[in-house]
């Protein structure tokens, strides 16, 4: 009977040792499947990031772009309300220099004009 319960207990023990190792094994496969993994998405983190940062970047330079044109807007607004004001003040001066020669004019005729009326009333 010792030789069967030696036998048996030989057998359980290398049995025990082959499921720890096979525990083991599964347990280093498994943290090695882990770190695949944490890798893996560590390297899907870093690109996001990279597109991020250059979306960043671009989206930096549209805004800069922007503020370069809102500036270059702002001073033809102005240029241009300059120019408007020049010319709506030459076309002031004009009429006002057109109607005070009709003016001057008109006052001479009927001066001139009156002075004839008294001379025709005296003949």
């Amino acid at each position: 009977m010792k030789t069967v319960a030696s036998k048996v207990f030989v057998s359980m023990t290398c049995f025990v040792i082959i499921a720890l190792i096979a525990g083991c094994e599964e347990e280093n496969m498994s943290a090695s499947k882990k770190e695949r993994l944490i890798a893996a998405e560590k390297m899907a983190l870093q690109k996001e990031l990279h597109d991020c940062n250059n979306n960043v970047t671009t989206l930096k330079q549209e805004i800069q772009k922007q503020k370069d044109l809102l500036v270059a807007c702002e001073q033809q607004k102005q240029d241009l309300e300059k120019t408007s004001k020049e010319k709506v003040e030459a076309s002031f001066r004009l009429i006002f220099e057109t109607l005070g020669k009709e003016n001057k004019e008109l006052k001479d005729e009927n001066t001139a004009l009156k002075a004839r009326l008294e001379e025709l009333e005296k003949n």
